[in-house]
């Protein structure tokens, strides 16, 4: 006595994100650059006004690549630019001066619109709508 398994419907959701791949993959590039240009603004706009940080807001930067898990982005301070080397100082404070966060609260602030946009586009690319 034999079991037998009809795996149909399987083949044919993994077949879906196999041909989904492809072009999911140039739109998911597009919503990690969106994010990260969003807190590059967010992060900048957050310190630009402190008296003796504000030239770090135009040494913030970022750098989108693809890692082993997909589109990525990394986004601080040029060190190459004016201040951007004192980058670290104002986000985690110094023994003589307490800490004014300016890339953390930038992330977070985008976190639930990237995570949205990531999910929006999943079920566009399989076809849930």
């Amino acid at each position: 006595m034999g079991v037998e398994f009809d795996t149909h419907e399987v083949t044919a959701f993994a077949d879906a994100i196999t041909k989904a791949s492809a072009p999911a993959r140039k739109d998911l590039e597009a919503v990690v650059f969106k994010g990260a240009l969003n807190i590059k603004r967010d992060s900048s706009r957050r310190i630009e006004r402190h008296p003796h940080w504000r030239r770090i807001a135009g040494a913030i930067d970022f750098d989108t690549f693809f890692s082993l898990k997909g589109p990525a982005a990394e986004i601080g301070p040029n060190h190459s630019k004016p201040q951007g080397n004192l980058g670290h100082i104002p986000e985690y404070g110094s023994p003589t001066s307490a800490p004014t966060p300016y890339m953390r609260p930038a992330a977070d602030a985008e976190e639930p619109r990237f995570a949205k946009a990531v999910e929006d586009l999943a079920v566009k690319t399989l076809g849930l709508e």
